[in-house]
């Protein structure tokens, strides 16, 4: 899908910027992932995660659940 951007805005604009568009959209892409890693962290923080214990607590479970189903939606 990139490259379809690049050959549109090329089409559009009669210049090639095929450079730019990429590294603009893989930066886009980077934030996205490690915003989306920060907020995972943080939901675990949120619920008392504890890593390496044996059993979680019936919240921790719950928003473990939730955050592989509801709220990525």
């Amino acid at each position: 899908m990139i490259a379809d951007v690049a050959d549109y805005s090329e089409w559009k604009n009669n210049r090639r910027a095929t450079a730019i568009i990429f590294s603009a959209m893989v930066f886009g892409l980077k934030i996205g992932i490690s915003l989306g890693g920060g907020l995972a962290a943080y939901i675990l923080s949120a619920s008392h995660y504890v890593a390496g214990a044996s059993a979680q607590t019936v919240e921790t479970v719950q928003n473990i659940k939730l955050s592989v189903s509801v709220f990525p939606g």
